[in-house]
């Protein structure tokens, strides 16, 4: 805390830290562990007014995406920095954004619970040219963009290096032409959130080794492309080992049926 913030060391414990601790912990609900996380991850948030700053931006914020207490409470806990932005910052964001995506209340509020993080985000060197090439590399119009970042808004936090990675090994493993990759995506947006090493090679490696046929396994994921997005090591590898199990018990109890008759 001393690196990220040293002038915490000239703070009062009487007139500054204790009354903003008490006051952040009863106006976000929070317990001691959850009071001490946030801190430790934003000590600055001892040094800004309570009058001035903290409490008109958490109910601007409140009323600007329509959230009861515990929403605004997670919102805070999941990205502290937040608290360093002034209104005159995440506004100008949140229209953008909205206008762009052509969301409602709802939707925006939405996306922005499940990754406050796009509100730290510049609109012009992040999230506007992150959108444009996404939406000329799938050749994607207004509405159906609008439809996939909602479902898959990690991509805004991914260089749009990355991205192409992942839909150019998309395309080349599975022999795919630019229009079916990208009805694959709009499919299963989750797709770009998955890692090449980690979850795609792997998986489709599984399937290959399952169903004991490549063309086959790629006629299946590419019918199935979430598929991808289960996991393997908790999902996938047990249930094919079960499965192969419940084959092997039945094998067994057939040829015990055969026995028990012949000799009959």
């Amino acid at each position: 805390m001393m690196t990220k913030f040293s002038n915490i060391i000239t703070f009062s414990i009487k007139d500054n830290i204790e009354p903003t601790l008490q006051w952040l912990q009863k106006r976000l609900q929070l317990d001691d562990f959850a009071l001490s996380k946030m801190v430790q991850r934003l000590p600055q948030i001892l040094g800004y007014s309570i009058s001035n700053n903290m409490e008109p931006k958490l109910a601007w914020i409140q009323e600007r995406l329509v959230l009861d207490d515990a929403a605004l409470s997670k919102l805070i806990q999941r990205m502290p920095p937040i608290l360093g932005l002034s209104s005159d910052n995440i506004e100008p964001t949140l229209d953008w954004l909205q206008e762009r995506l052509v969301l409602d209340d709802t939707a925006l509020s939405k996306m922005i619970q499940r990754m406050p993080s796009i509100l730290c985000y510049s609109i012009k060197y992040n999230i506007e040219p992150t959108l444009d090439w996404l939406q000329d590399r799938l050749k994607l119009d207004d509405t159906a963009l609008s439809k996939l970042i909602p479902r898959a808004h990690t991509v805004l936090s991914c260089s749009t290096d990355v991205l192409e990675d992942k839909l150019e090994w998309l395309q080349q493993r599975l022999y795919l032409t630019d229009e079916q990759v990208s009805a694959i995506i709009q499919k299963t947006p989750k797709l770009l959130s998955c890692s090449i090493v980690c979850n795609l090679e792997p998986t489709l490696n599984f399937y290959i080794d399952a169903l004991g046929d490549e063309n086959e396994a790629l006629a299946f994921v590419t019918s199935y492309p979430n598929s991808f997005t289960v996991s393997l090591e908790k999902r996938l590898k047990p249930r094919l080992e079960e499965a192969r199990r419940v084959c092997r018990d039945g094998y067994r109890l057939h040829m015990h049926s055969i026995h028990h008759i012949s000799y009959q």
